[in-house]
């Protein structure tokens, strides 16, 4: 119940003192769109999904169009038995935004109840356009039920298409990171049932990466994003504490593996799966926090690397940043300049 109090306050908070028109927090990767990048981000002050435009030449990134802007799909109800946010975290995109994955979650403090955490990946169609939007709720791809280590939670979604198969990659502290195969003309699970809920579904996911705290006895991974490039996927996730502002401890790793279902490993070739996880960014100067990570291909600055901060110079509001994405002879990513780094409205 921690985290959700945290989350919802993080953003009551931000909306207060900053309104909506500056947040941005776990962001999707960017595609490109009629030359523009567009990405989502997750909701904020009564807007659900927020649709994001990021402008690299002027440093820019605006709000764009929404998503469910008239109201979310009534099956969420069913998912947020307990606090009614209706926030939609976590945004993914496939297929250059015509299909958006993203997270719903919630948790009580009831310990009547017979489970104390529910999660849900639901998926949305875009049957118009990224400016003239017509959305189709296609409704829950994964949903999970509890959270014990070794489980996994439905939370968190990365989309990868490799060799006309369709990945889904998703996981938030609980067992770590997990993949499953996803039917690409339903975007459902390839494997039934959606729900998972004990040890016993964990065989139907590949198990990709795990952290566990300095006592071993909580999950501290999530925000997996997993990218092609040359022989090699490279897997990214998140170590630490979101949506504590400029005290959020999250950093970026990353791993990599020959096979999309791995085992993942860092530079020093310790397994993902046994805490392997190479440091690829963490907090430095106003940069607080890093987390989500994402990755557009662009026609005038090659790979960008996106994710959220907290600015410390701007009392902890999550802003969006965009850097050159670089490569090392070895084949291993690292940061360039900086693109985008404030916003500006």
């Amino acid at each position: 119940m921690k985290l959700i109090k945290a989350i919802v306050m993080y953003f009551l908070l931000t909306c207060i003192l900053h309104g909506s028109e500056e947040f941005v927090h776990d962001p999707s990767r960017f595609f490109l769109f009629d030359e523009r990048l567009i990405g989502y981000s997750s909701g904020s002050n009564g807007v659900a999904l927020q649709g994001l435009e990021l402008v690299l030449q002027e440093e820019l990134v605006e709000h764009y169009v929404p998503v469910f802007e008239d109201g979310v799909p009534g099956w969420i109800d069913d998912i947020q038995i307990w606090n009614k946010t209706y926030e939609l975290d976590a945004p993914a995109v496939h297929q250059n935004g015509e299909y958006i994955f993203y997270t719903v979650t919630d948790e009580t403090d009831d310990q009547d109840s017979a489970y104390n955490i529910q999660d849900a990946i639901g998926v949305v169609k875009n049957n118009g356009t990224p400016d003239k939007p017509d959305w189709l709720d296609l409704g829950i791809v994964v949903q999970s039920r509890g959270e014990q280590l070794g489980t996994a939670r439905a939370m968190d979604p990365s989309i990868l298409e490799f060799k006309q198969n369709l990945y889904l990659i998703f996981g938030s502290h609980a067992g770590g990171i997990y993949l499953t195969e996803l039917n690409p003309e339903s975007m459902k699970l390839k494997k039934k049932p959606q729900l998972t809920s004990t040890l016993k579904h964990k065989n139907r996911f590949f198990h990709l990466a795990q952290h566990l705290d300095s006592n071993k006895e909580e999950s501290e991974i999530e925000a997996p994003f997993l990218y092609r490039k040359g022989n090699y996927f490279y897997l990214f996730v998140n170590w630490g504490k979101c949506c504590r502002g400029v005290d959020s401890t999250y950093n970026i790793r990353v791993g990599r593996s020959r096979s999309i279902k791995g085992p993942f490993f860092d530079k020093a070739g310790k397994s993902m799966n046994s805490g392997g996880g190479s440091l690829f960014l963490q907090s430095k100067e106003h940069f607080s926090g890093p987390g989500h990570a994402g990755i557009a291909i662009t026609n005038n600055y090659g790979e960008v690397f996106t994710y959220h901060y907290y600015d410390a110079e701007d009392n902890g509001i999550s802003k969006l940043a965009a850097r050159e994405l670089l490569w090392t002879e070895t084949g291993w990513p690292k940061l360039g300049q900086h693109l985008v780094s404030i916003n500006k409205n």
